[in-house]
């Protein structure tokens, strides 16, 4: 494939367009993918059922953004490809960018790797919180032509063809007005996320649900967000201690923007970690 074909479309760009796409869900997924089909779609519509906050806040419908967060080598390469200027902006709001191994202590079961040199890939990690980086992701999404985003807005089942052959939309019902309407779409993407239904909805119109294969882990995850005095661990801006045989807990404390820092404590089978400060 060529750099050519495997570059998403800019959506500023002209280009043979026709439709309206509903994405269910505004997260990382959803603003990704409300993104790449802005450039097939002249409508594309976003709806969340969250209050999606203007500032830096966490919210209900993305419980992960609580904990520890970056973005690595390839999630880099994709922000930059699909959204330029973006991590040039968390930059300069203060996000801690990692660009050599002098800057983070990474010990995964019990070793400790190399801090010394230069990484083999030169692209740098970015140190965000992830309300920071939905915010921002979200902002430049919304200033796409023919995109709307609706939050406070539950998505309610499918609409589809008398024979069921075809999605031809989806219910929603907005939470401030309780009314249901149909929205039609030629395509609907549910990148709701694990509290998504749309398992079940396929199920009412008569499709086999799909197989799901479980593997127990038994993770658990605490967090508490910390201020340190600038130069506390020197050049350090991640420290990251994985589990080992024998000791089957964690942790990661990663610095964020305003001199805050993220303690993560992980624990796996039954070793819980404690949640008192």
């Amino acid at each position: 494939m060529s750099d050519d074909t495997a570059r998403p479309h800019d959506p500023k760009e002209p280009r043979a367009r026709g439709g309206h796409c509903v994405v269910l869900g505004a997260g990382i997924a959803g603003l990704f993918a409300a993104r790449v089909l802005s450039g097939t779609f002249d409508r594309v519509t976003v709806v969340d059922r969250d209050t999606l906050p203007e500032t830096d806040e966490n919210r209900r419908g993305v419980p992960q953004g609580r904990h520890a967060h970056a973005i690595l080598p390839a999630g880099t390469r994709g922000l930059r490809q699909m959204f330029p200027g973006l991590l040039e902006g968390l930059e300069a709001a203060g996000v801690p960018v990692v660009r050599e191994p002098t800057e983070m202590h990474f010990a995964p079961g019990g070793h400790l790797l190399c801090q010394e040199g230069r990484y083999a890939d030169p692209t740098p990690t970015y140190q965000p919180t992830r309300p920071q980086l939905e915010r921002r992701v979200r902002a430049e999404v919304g200033e796409l032509p023919g995109v709307e985003i609706i939050d406070r807005c539950e998505a309610a089942g499918l609409v589809c063809t008398p024979d069921g052959t075809r999605v031809t939309g989806v219910r929603v019902v907005h939470r401030g007005a309780r009314e249901e309407r149909e929205l039609t779409a030629d395509l609907v993407v549910d990148a709701t996320g694990r509290g998504g239904r749309a398992t079940r909805w396929l199920a009412d119109l008569g499709y086999e649900p799909p197989r799901e294969d479980k593997i127990p882990v038994d993770i658990k995850y605490v967090s508490r967000t910390l201020r340190l005095a600038r130069g506390a661990l020197g050049r350090r801006k991640v420290v990251i201690v994985g589990a080992e045989p024998g000791r089957p807990t964690g942790a990661t404390f990663l610095q964020h923007e305003q001199d805050r820092w993220m303690l993560t404590l992980i624990g796996y089978g039954g070793h819980h970690p404690p949640t008192d400060p």
